[in-house]
């Protein structure tokens, strides 16, 4: 390449055998002369390449560090998780009392809570409004049962007249 003729605009970068140059033109230095300067840029080079090396090291290993410490939480989180789908079925079960029982406790002294500390709490919430559901379902059932064999026994002279003594097993609550 051409070096240029006004100022040190323009540097050559040169590579001799493992060495490096820089070229560069310094015009006017007195009426009618110039000169070419050459500095030996090797150790420069070989720094600016080892830092870079460097660099593109550290932000590996500091990717592979943010990414392991990542899985770790995550990996946390989602055997919470699986514990917590775990214990779901046994709402349908109506076992109420056992999953409650068997749902992880955080350390109340510690301060911090996260969305699957709130999802265990929406869990045994749940789980006791479910139950609650489930008493009181059974107690209606069991008042409609009771009126309906009052009503059997105040009807049951006129159905043994009528001849249709049996007329509840068909339309008895279940």
């Amino acid at each position: 390449g051409q070096l240029g003729a006004s100022g040190n605009a323009s540097v050559l970068l040169v590579k001799r055998d493992r060495d490096w140059f820089e070229i560069f033109r310094q015009s006017a230095l007195a009426p009618g002369v110039d000169a070419l300067l050459i500095n030996q840029v090797t150790a420069q080079r070989q720094a600016i390449a080892k830092a870079t090396r460097n660099s593109i090291l550290i932000g590996i290993l500091g990717l592979v560090l943010s990414e392991s410490l990542l899985l770790a939480i995550m990996q946390t989180l989602v055997k919470r998780l699986r514990r917590l789908a775990d214990l779901l079925p046994l709402l349908a079960d109506d076992r109420f009392a056992e999953l409650r029982s068997r749902l992880p406790t955080l350390d109340t002294g510690f301060p911090l809570r996260d969305e699957m500390d709130r999802m265990i709490d929406t869990v045994d919430t749940l789980s006791e409004r479910m139950e609650r559901l489930q008493r009181d379902r059974e107690a209606a059932r069991a008042e409609l049962t009771a009126a309906s064999i009052s009503a059997m026994r105040k009807a049951s002279p006129w159905l043994l007249a009528t001849g249709r003594p049996n007329w509840w097993r068909s339309t008895a609550y279940p």
